[in-house]
């Protein structure tokens, strides 16, 4: 998944990853990381997208929810 609007600069980008405890139900996974705009670390949910399985699955960009 490629996540728009990262600030990759010093330490910031993509810093962490966390899958759901019930992943296997609800496909949520979350990401802390550093968006350009606004300019300040978040934390948002995202949900899988199955779609084959392997290097073809990915998460739904559409349905990021902003939790910190």
């Amino acid at each position: 998944m490629t996540v728009p609007n990262v600030d990759s600069n010093d330490e910031r980008g993509v810093l962490d990853i966390m899958i759901d405890g019930d992943f296997d139900k609800n496909g949520f996974f979350y990401l802390y990381y550093s968006p350009l705009k606004p300019a300040q670390f978040r934390v948002s949910r995202f949900r899988h997208v199955e779609n084959g399985g392997g290097m073809l699955s990915k998460g739904a960009l559409n349905e990021e929810t902003v939790i910190w």
